[in-house]
């Protein structure tokens, strides 16, 4: 099974059992801190979209999330979404303020 495969098995179930936590949010304030509104960022891995959410939702950023799989969170949260690999983004480099990732950079030579 590869990674993609996994993600796709796992992702509900991963949600329901991280859903609540917050450990990460100090780190994701401080560094969301920095922009300023209307600019836009792109989140590189999104999952859930539960980072996506925040930025648009509480900082005003206009934000594109994508990701290697679609799931059902980023839907509910009506953020704006195109599935999409690391490897091969469907973007230019130039529309976008800002490049965000978590919890994704470890997975690289996983998904080549």
């Amino acid at each position: 099974m590869n990674l993609k495969e996994t993600y796709n098995k796992i992702a509900e179930d991963w949600y329901r059992e991280v859903s609540g936590h917050d450990w990460w949010e100090p780190g994701l304030y401080t560094f969301i801190s920095l922009f300023h509104e209307n600019e836009s960022i792109l989140d590189v891995g999104c999952g859930e979209g539960i980072d996506s959410y925040i930025f648009v939702t509480e900082f005003g950023l206009k934000t594109i999330g994508t990701d290697i799989y679609k799931d059902k969170k980023i839907e509910e949260y009506k953020i704006d979404f195109k599935k999409g690999s690391i490897y091969k983004l469907p973007f230019l480099s130039s529309q976008f303020d800002y490049v965000y990732t978590h919890d994704v950079l470890h997975h690289i030579d996983c998904v080549i």
